[in-house]
């Protein structure tokens, strides 16, 4: 079911009284609030926090809201998401940050929605976004790869942003949806050579896909 979203209705009842997280007052306390938590994973090695723990087929609701969250949605809809994530994960330590979105992973694809994440979260928060990563195309044979080899993203850091990210100690990379957590671990190893032994590295992303 695709949902218009000019107009569009709550994702669990039909309603039409949909607030700005595509879902109806009465939805959102008996099923949307009770979800959020301070949710974190670790994926080798690194601690990933994130507001939702979204399981395919086990919600329809959140299966059509991540659909939409993919999509070019309103960036009031990825504020209400935020400012929830935030208020659950912000820091009170004083950082310069640098928002650090996580392009899509494959070549030429642009992530709308982890730039909407950045934008939502600048919002709220201090912060410069730097898009200072880019998904490289893979060289040499596909052939006797594993399937998540082939999958597994090939990322660079762009060296205009070399003097830029050195002056950040607290880093934010930014992404929507986690899953195997291979596209965040390509953009942490093409970041790291380039910032402050002392820089603060923290993952956040908006939902967990599958098992924790």
């Amino acid at each position: 079911m695709k949902i218009q979203i000019l107009c569009p209705l709550c994702l669990r009842c039909g309603s039409l009284r949909v607030q700005s997280s595509l879902f109806c007052r009465a939805c959102e306390v008996d099923f949307l609030f009770p979800r959020m938590q301070r949710h974190h994973r670790i994926i080798k090695d690194s601690r990933v926090d994130f507001l939702l723990h979204w399981v395919p087929n086990e919600s329809d609701s959140l299966s059509e809201l991540v659909y939409l969250l993919k999509s070019r949605l309103s960036f009031p809809v990825w504020k209400f998401y935020v400012e929830q994530f935030i208020t659950l994960h912000s820091s009170k330590k004083e950082f310069k940050t640098a928002l650090i979105p996580v392009p899509g992973s494959r070549t030429g694809r642009v992530a709308h929605h982890t730039r909407h994440f950045a934008l939502a979260w600048q919002h709220f928060c201090h912060g410069d976004i730097v898009h200072c990563l880019k998904t490289a195309p893979h060289h040499g044979e596909q052939k006797g790869l594993t399937l998540a080899e082939r999958g597994a993203a090939n990322m660079s850091f762009l060296e205009d942003f070399t003097s830029a990210i050195y002056q950040y100690n607290r880093i934010i990379l930014i992404d929507d949806i986690v899953t195997s957590g291979n596209t965040l671990q390509a953009s942490l190893q093409a970041i790291k050579p380039h910032l402050r032994s002392d820089c603060l590295v923290e993952i956040k992303a908006l939902l967990s896909r599958g098992k924790i």
